[in-house]
């Protein structure tokens, strides 16, 4: 029975060692596709606090020195 099985692992080592690294190799590709994903998000969100940040600071101007024209125009 032992003599059986290393002669059909011995026979069929290359497809397993091929299994091992397809399935290594797509966990590998999940982690870094979420990886890349979660800075992706921080990224716009960090973006998005900035743009926010640059409002908030127009409106304090205004209201501190008074009515300034729009940078904007």
């Amino acid at each position: 029975m032992a003599d059986s099985f290393r002669k059909q692992l011995h026979a069929n080592a290359v497809a397993i060692i091929s299994l091992v690294i397809a399935i290594s190799s797509l966990g590998y590709n999940t982690y870094r596709n979420e990886m890349s994903e979660e800075n992706r998000n921080i990224r716009f969100a960090a973006f998005t606090i900035l743009r926010e940040l640059g409002e908030l600071q127009v409106l304090v101007d205004r209201s501190h020195y008074g009515n300034m024209p729009d940078p904007t125009d």
